[in-house]
């Protein structure tokens, strides 16, 4: 009778894991289309079923955050960003969203740094050095501003706004 508890209790274990396992990768699958999407009711949906799959797991604590932040506690936005971040350490949009919170508490040194991390972690994010740009720019650091302004241009030449803050801030030196 033991033996067969044990046998239970393993099997219960490993299916839990897998099951675990399955939810993660689906929230990480699900994750990447809410980032991606333009769409901010398809993004909300797409990031509830996230926060119902998996909410303990570092894309349920963004989730979370983001919606958090949507109600303007950003405090408690940056300490789900936080989670998100010691869970998956290379999460460079809890970063960059976790640097939107600072900024929005005007906490622009924080913001620079995380989106700095976020940089570093994903050289390609135009909106992190976008972003940075725009706080150097608060903080009348005109040449850090045209400089990640320049960057964000080349990863995203398309991008209207970086060509119109670079001028300013040129106007501005």
């Amino acid at each position: 009778m033991k033996k067969l508890l044990s046998i239970t209790f393993i099997a219960l274990f490993v299916c839990q894991l897998s099951f675990s396992a399955s939810n993660v990768e689906n929230a990480k699958k699900l994750f990447k289309q809410s980032w991606k999407t333009k769409n901010i009711e398809l993004k909300k949906k797409l990031r509830k079923k996230i926060i119902k799959i998996a909410p303990n797991t570092a894309y349920g604590f963004f989730c979370k955050a983001w919606f958090i932040g949507f109600k303007k506690n950003y405090a408690f936005a940056i300490k789900m960003y936080s989670k998100a971040i010691k869970i998956l350490p290379n999460f460079w949009q809890a970063y960059f969203n976790r640097g939107i919170s600072y900024a929005d508490l005007k906490k622009y040194y924080l913001a620079i740094k995380d989106y700095t991390k976020a940089i570093q972690i994903n050289p390609r994010a135009a909106s992190a050095y976008y972003n940075r740009a725009g706080i150097y720019f608060k903080l009348e650091k005109y040449y850090l501003a045209i400089k990640d302004f320049t960057k964000a241009i080349q990863i995203n030449p398309r991008d209207a706004s970086a060509y119109f803050n670079r001028g300013i801030s040129y106007a501005d030196l």
